[in-house]
């Protein structure tokens, strides 16, 4: 039964380009060789690791959406273990595909921008209107004969 995968590599930066094209054909042909599809392919560049893999502070980053039978998934796993320029790899499977997993930049924008003025309408709304009263006398209030009465008795 053909499952969706999502498949994550990160490939030592002293590969030059032509090299991680080759190592990706290699998995391609895995996949499409094992009557598998490729949905997506996205080479995501060389980014900063959260830690220190090997000695190293960087990787390349490849990404790949593909449907395929679980034995493919074993076959790139022994692929990946027997290449010494794949620092990390990673596959799990997706239940459900949607159009994109990262949320862009753009859309993350608006979505704040969309929040900020539904702040701003409800406190609006909170705000009473400015009262009409007239100022209260600034004028010290005279004590009443009955506050003095009690101060006067203890």
């Amino acid at each position: 039964m053909k499952r969706n995968y999502e498949t994550i590599i990160i490939y030592d930066t002293s590969l030059d380009e032509s090299n991680i094209d080759l190592k990706i054909q290699k998995v391609e042909t895995v996949i499409k060789n094992n009557s598998g599809e490729i949905t997506k392919l996205e080479k995501w560049g060389k980014k900063t690791l959260a830690y220190e893999i090997r000695k190293k502070r960087e990787g390349y980053y490849v990404y790949i959406l593909h449907n395929s039978e679980p034995t493919v998934v074993e076959q790139l796993i022994n692929l990946f273990h027997f290449d010494e320029t794949i620092m990390k790899h990673m596959t799990i499977v997706v239940e459900e595909i949607k159009k994109s997993r990262f949320t862009p930049k753009k859309a993350k924008a608006a979505k704040a921008e969309a929040l900020q003025a539904e702040a701003a309408a409800v406190e609006a709304e909170a705000i009473p209107a400015e009262s009409t009263e007239t100022p209260v006398n600034s004028e010290p209030a005279a004590e009443t004969p009955a506050a003095e009465e009690t101060s006067n008795n203890g």
